[in-house]
C-alpha cells in the first residue's frame, strides 16, 4: 500500500482499528485479519521507515481503549515508558478482555511466566 504522507499512513491506522473493531463485533476475524495485514500492518511501517512513530503516541491517551491498547502494543519497542504506563493504566482499570491483554502483553514484554 503506498502513502502520501506520514498523516494518511496514521489515518489508516486509525480508521483500520475501527473497522477491524466492527468486524470483531460480528465474529468476523477473517476480515480482521485481512485489515490488520493489508492497511495497518504497512502503514506502520510506513511511518517506521519514515520516523513518524511519534505521531500515534496521541492514540495512547484515545478515549478507545482497544485502540490505546494495540497503540501501546505496537509501540513498546520504540516508547517503552510510556507505552507500559498505558498498559498498567488498563490492567488497573479491570476492563474486560482489555486489562488481561495488556497484562499479557506485558508480561511477555518483561520475559516474565505467563499464568493462566
Amino acid at each position: 500500500m503506498n502513502f502520501k504522507n506520514l498523516e494518511e499512513a496514521k489515518d489508516t491506522i486509525y480508521e483500520g482499528h475501527k473497522k477491524c473493531h466492527d468486524a470483531m463485533e460480528v465474529g468476523d476475524v477473517k476480515t480482521n485479519n485481512q485489515i490488520i495485514s493489508k492497511k495497518v500492518n504497512p502503514a506502520f511501517e510506513y511511518l517506521k521507515n519514515n520516523n513518524g512513530l511519534r505521531l500515534l503516541i496521541e492514540f495512547l491517551k484515545h478515549d478507545d481503549v482497544g485502540l490505546r491498547l494495540a497503540t501501546a502494543r505496537s509501540l513498546l519497542p520504540y516508547y517503552e515508558d510510556i507505552s507500559i504506563d498505558v498498559l498498567n493504566d488498563i490492567i488497573k482499570k479491570e476492563i474486560p478482555k482489555k486489562s488481561w491483554k495488556a497484562e499479557i502483553i506485558l508480561k511477555e514484554w518483561k520475559g516474565e511466566s505467563l499464568k493462566f
